[in-house]
């Protein structure tokens, strides 16, 4: 039986093309079925939160994994998956994890970045979060802690309240799809606290005397 959500011409359309075409970005899918950044966002939350779907972003590539099968425009149920995961094909579900995984290194603290993101975007109605294993995200926090030299605690600090006044209007309609979207920021304001430390006259100790 297909999902309410599914119910609707242009939601169906779109779960079926990106079942046909499941690997690409999601600016490729917007292009495919001719939608705003808003919509396709806004399509991808709810197949995810409904179950439909499963979206996974890797280091050059996002992927639309669909959970169930639909009755297409005909009535006829049809039921795709991925390249990689054709019936008897014996790869599974975790295996497709680990896979993904495996293309990317791990940067310790990057998923409490991530998750001070997504909270900071949760206001958006939507806003896809980005998955806790995004590629480009790990890159960033590697680039703040590593190299920059940011601690986690003051880095986590910055990038909430960078994100908090993030404007959809001003990014021209598009959600930032990794941390790496608030690096300039987040470098830039990271320079100016260090500046403000090192400028930063010591107070003479005062005495008071009493008379």
């Amino acid at each position: 039986m297909t999902h309410p959500f599914l119910s609707n011409q242009e939601n169906l359309r779109a779960f079926l093309q990106l079942s046909a075409v499941p690997t690409g970005s999601v600016r490729t899918w917007e292009q495919l079925l001719g939608w705003k950044p808003g919509r396709m966002q806004r399509f991808l939350k709810n197949a995810v939160k409904y179950g439909l779907a499963e979206v996974v972003t890797c280091k050059q590539h996002s992927t639309f994994r669909p959970l169930q099968g639909v009755a297409g425009r005909s009535g006829v149920m049809c039921s795709v998956a991925l390249p990689n995961q054709e019936q008897g094909s014996g790869l599974t579900e975790s295996r497709l994890r680990r896979t993904v995984d495996n293309c990317k290194t791990q940067q310790p603290g990057a998923r409490l970045l991530i998750d001070a993101m997504n909270r900071g975007l949760k206001g958006f109605d939507s806003y896809l979060p980005v998955s806790s294993d995004n590629y480009g995200s790990h890159k960033a926090a590697r680039h703040w802690l590593v190299q920059a030299g940011i601690p986690l605690e003051e880095a986590v600090a910055l990038l909430y309240r960078i994100v908090s006044a993030f404007s959809l209007e001003k990014s021209g309609g598009e959600y930032p799809r990794s941390l790496g979207y608030f690096t300039k920021a987040v470098l830039a304001e990271w320079r100016r606290i260090q500046r403000d430390r090192e400028q930063l006259p010591l107070i003479p100790e005062m005495r008071l005397e009493v008379a």
